[in-house]
């Protein structure tokens, strides 16, 4: 039976071994000398051998023995992103052997390995002069994972961006981007019929109406709303995004179990700074409320979530509402906490606005006799 979907990439590999990617692959694992010829150290030319080594028992399929082998070369060698380009790319390749073997979590298990070590391969050789080409193959591979593997056109063709933009005019990129990008715009237009005539921004209406909420400018629908023992929450996002994909999001909760407001936002931020975020603000009040802000970073999904939180008292009933953004790219990180630095503050107030509280009195200041006699 003939197909006109693309075979996966590991299989056009195998069938076409002479195709661009086949051969920087091959180039590669057989290679990796010649990568560092103006480097002559002995060090250097150790590690070469030993890489070489793994690689060729990985190849006859001791992959135990020989990626022991390969993390051996790495760390005798840490300043050279190619390695640890080479060994997520043989990674990525075992992953989906073990898909066609039918060991899926094991493959996952690869596919994650394969993605962290391409990962580190971009940092390492992003900070490195004439590297640029390192980067772009290694952006390019993460594309292949998630298009083929993730099945995630959305992911794949950030990091097809990112190849193209250190590999530019590069037509097997070009044809990857295109491809991902052509199922995009399909996906899009599959989900503008489904939703038939309604129109894309609908009005604002009270929130009570549990539809939509306007914040930071921007209109967002209600995507889910759940009621448990725990908790009960509803979550906003912009139109044409859903509660797993979003790049803004609203959250109201209403807690069944009660912790303090400023507690609650301690809690909150040891809980990011564990993750290894970074709090930019936790502040107590006004009244019987807290705020806390703090930025989370993936830097294996090139992703960054700006998290504003607002906690109120309400009458007994520990009330949180959330204000996040994500932010993606090679740059998630510095551009997230640039954003986050420059509006947080109006973030805030947009949520304590929400909810006036209560400000404490204080008592009177009894008027003395002489001052009544005075007047």
């Amino acid at each position: 039976m003939s197909s006109n979907l693309p075979c996966p990439l590991w299989e056009t590999i195998r069938r076409l071994p002479s195709l661009w990617l086949g051969g920087v692959l091959l180039w590669c694992f057989l290679c990796p000398g010649d990568l560092r010829a103006e480097d002559d150290s002995d060090l250097v030319l150790a590690a070469n051998r030993t890489e070489n080594k793994g690689i060729a028992l990985w190849r006859a399929g001791d992959y135990e023995a020989g990626g022991r082998l390969i993390e051996r070369a790495i760390e005798s060698d840490p300043t050279n992103p190619q390695r640890l380009l080479n060994y997520g790319s043989l990674l990525m390749l075992r992953g989906q052997e073990q898909i066609d073997d039918g060991d899926a979590e094991i493959a996952a298990k690869t596919l994650e390995e394969s993605e962290r070590q391409l990962t580190k391969a971009i940092k390492l050789a992003e900070g490195l002069p004439d590297r640029e080409s390192t980067a772009g193959l290694g952006f390019f591979l993460l594309g292949e994972i998630a298009f083929y593997a993730r099945k995630d056109d959305e992911r794949a063709a950030k990091f097809y961006r990112s190849a193209a933009m250190r590999l530019p005019g590069d037509p097997r990129i070009e044809e990857a981007l295109a491809r991902v990008e052509e199922n995009l715009t399909a996906a899009a237009a599959t989900a503008a019929t489904e939703a038939g005539s309604e129109p894309e921004t609908p009005p604002e209406v009270p929130l009570g109406a549990a539809n939509s909420i306007t914040l930071d400018g921007r209109t967002l629908r209600l995507a889910s709303k759940e009621e448990n023992e725990v908790v009960a929450v509803e979550e906003y996002v912009p139109p044409g995004e859903t509660k797993n994909n979003w790049t803004m999001l609203f959250a109201h909760r209403k807690h069944r179990r009660y912790i303090e407001p400023g507690k609650y936002a301690s809690l909150l931020s040891t809980q990011a700074a564990k993750q290894g975020g970074k709090v930019l603000s936790t502040v107590s009040g006004p009244g019987k409320s807290a705020s806390v802000v703090f930025i989370v970073h993936a830097p294996a999904m090139h992703l960054s979530e700006i998290n504003v939180w607002n906690l109120i008292d309400d009458d007994g009933t520990l009330i949180s509402e959330q204000f996040a953004r994500r932010i993606q790219g090679v740059m998630h990180q510095d551009e997230s906490e640039e954003l986050a630095r420059a509006h947080f503050s109006r973030w805030v107030r947009e949520l304590q606005d929400r909810h006036p509280v209560e400000l404490v009195q204080t008592s009177a200041v009894p008027v003395s006799a002489g001052d009544d006699e005075e007047e």
